[in-house]
């Protein structure tokens, strides 16, 4: 489960460690949500029934969060510009903050 809670850390981060997180060459925004993605959909049928329901409810956000940033109309908000400045990566990392010291506790 390490690399879940990796993904949630990196996406706490602040926009510009997130992108320096990610592999030089890569769509960078991309990846940090595949990474989280990967991680959440290998996890949930594994072990959900571990996780505590403000847990579960962390995680979903930061995956519905992902999900709405998916939508066709949103494809600014997959540049690295958008990662560090754009209001709802801002939310994307508080959300995952907040899971985070959900899973560490």
């Amino acid at each position: 489960m390490k690399n879940l809670i990796e993904a949630v850390r990196v996406l706490s981060l602040p926009g510009e460690q997130q992108l320096a997180s990610q592999p030089s060459g890569s769509a960078k925004a991309d990846e940090l949500a595949l990474g989280f993605d990967d991680a959440f959909r290998f996890w949930k049928p594994r072990r959900w029934s571990e996780f505590s329901e403000e847990e579960k409810s962390a995680l979903a956000a930061i995956d519905a969060a992902l999900a709405a940033m998916s939508d066709e109309k949103n494809g600014a908000l997959w540049s690295e510009d958008a990662v560090r400045h754009d209001p709802r990566w801002q939310r994307l990392r508080e959300k995952a903050q907040a899971a985070l010291t959900l899973l560490h506790e």
